[in-house]
């Protein structure tokens, strides 16, 4: 009666409804979350299966899950896969250009990315962040599925997904020349297609679309 997550548990005192707080199941991809009970106050340990690194926390609290504690991820080249907002995403390491990665993604049944509210652009961040802390990977930059449609008049911006671009991130407000001046050297000036970058602390920049420098985003959605 009083929301998600609170479950009656018969009569309490002067026979009213007696509720109490519950976690949910917690599952991570690629890894196992060990919780000892559902109360409030209990406490997920999480591990990996061989050959993926534990990245973020090592444990969580009830309390702590679902406000403002992300779950860890499971880490591993070269896929990473990570869910969030009925999404499961996966960081591919590798070189790609923007083309080659969105040709990738659909073949798997998805599409490079769409980013719609600030959490799960915050979500997003958080990934490539702990996979840049890790050490790991030599690039950490990443395509993601938003683009000129029109690559020849420069028109706006869309998601290849359909989505609206309802929510941006823009490092250095909508593009209207290349953010990105580093990579695009001897690659052009046409900053069609969009790319999550630690140099801009992951966020929106554009980029010259042939780059293969980049890894890729992809997004698959259940719901």
């Amino acid at each position: 009666m009083f929301g998600a997550r609170w479950v009656n548990k018969g009569k309490c005192c002067g026979k009213r409804l007696c509720c109490v707080f519950q976690c949910e199941d917690i599952q991570i991809q690629n890894g196992i979350a060990n919780l000892h009970s559902t109360g409030v106050s209990s406490t997920a340990t999480f591990s990996c299966e061989t050959g993926y690194r534990l990245l973020g926390n090592k444990s969580l609290t009830c309390a702590q899950i679902g406000r403002g504690e992300y779950m860890p991820i499971c880490f591993a080249c070269p896929e990473t896969i990570v869910s969030f907002g009925g999404s499961t995403y996966t960081f591919r390491c590798g070189y790609h250009t923007w083309d080659k990665a969105k040709a990738y993604c659909e073949i798997q049944g998805g599409n490079l990315t769409s980013i719609e509210t600030k959490e799960e652009n915050d979500f997003l961040k958080y990934v490539a962040t702990l996979i840049l802390m890790s050490g790991e990977t030599q690039q950490n930059r990443w395509w993601i599925g938003l683009i000129q449609k029109d690559r020849k008049t420069e028109g706006p911006f869309e998601w290849m997904s359909g989505h609206p671009l309802s929510y941006t991130d823009w490092s250095q407000g909508p593009p209207s020349q290349p953010d990105d001046t580093t990579f695009i050297i001897g690659f052009g000036t046409e900053s069609d297609c969009t790319s999550l970058s630690p140099d801009n602390s992951f966020q929106w920049a554009d980029d010259d679309c042939s780059i293969v420098y980049f890894s890729q985003i992809c997004e698959f959605r259940y719901q």
